[in-house]
């Protein structure tokens, strides 16, 4: 690309890789860029470790750069996810509240926690209750000199209903799927009864956990090593990583 005079028109970087070689900020035009978790374990949970005094010399570093703005985003409600490491978040946006130059704007994109098939999650439930605890999160950030847009603060109810059949639904709740895609304006406004619905076809309701010994329904399509995904699960289990709020 430098041969041939031209500049990245893509924008997702790495943090941790920008830190390390400042020079790629010369070849992008816009930051955007992962950091999942609100706190540094969740981060280290999900192979993110990238630590709270790293983000703030990245925003540092991409201010200095003539960058001011960025994009980040968010996952709230990983398994485990305690109060207090929401504001451990909290205390970074004010720390670079702070240092960043007046007027610095930070889009903040939160998503809900939804299982992915094929990871040690795969039987987790999504993060769905409990959401007054992100209510006082959003209330509690005090911005003065920068910009924080968060958008959207919580994922909608819908959302994480269509990202969950889409991984748990099988050939017994097909036809319900197939009803959804073609009338999902209408159902989408019957919440209960498509949940109701699942549960009669599968056996089981759609946001609950998963039993570890009932079949995945992309196991007879995929090859991948379920067992060592297993043993990882079962890991968190023992060491009360999965811990939720009390409700």
């Amino acid at each position: 690309m430098d041969k041939l005079g031209k500049n990245d028109t893509g924008s997702d970087v790495t943090l941790q890789k920008i830190l390390k070689n400042p020079e790629l900020l010369k070849i992008t035009n816009k930051i955007r860029t992962g950091i999942e978790g609100v706190s540094e374990r969740l981060r280290r949970l999900v192979l993110k470790n990238i630590t709270n005094q790293e983000i703030i010399d990245f925003f540092k570093l991409i201010s200095q750069n003539g960058f001011n703005t960025a994009d980040i985003y968010m996952i709230y409600g990983l398994p485990g996810e305690k109060p207090e490491e929401l504001e451990e978040f909290r205390m970074v946006l004010m720390k670079l509240d702070e240092t960043l130059p007046l007027n610095f704007l930070l889009a903040i994109h939160w998503n809900a926690f939804t299982p992915s098939a094929q990871t040690p999650f795969q039987w987790e439930a999504p993060a769905f209750l409990n959401i007054e605890h992100y209510k006082k999160f959003f209330d509690s950030i005090q911005n003065k000199r920068i910009r924080i847009y968060c958008k959207p603060k919580l994922t909608s109810e819908w959302t994480i209903i269509k990202r969950m059949l889409a991984i748990r639904g099988s050939e017994a709740s097909k036809k319900l799927l197939f009803n959804i895609a073609s009338q999902e304006g209408k159902l989408k406004k019957n919440v209960d009864f498509v949940l109701k619905e699942f549960e009669r076809c599968e056996g089981y309701n759609l946001l609950d956990k998963l039993d570890i010994n009932k079949p995945l329904p992309w196991d007879r399509y995929c090859i991948y090593n379920k067992e060592k995904m297993l043993k990882v699960y079962q890991w968190f289990l023992r060491n009360k990583c999965l811990e939720k709020y009390a409700a």
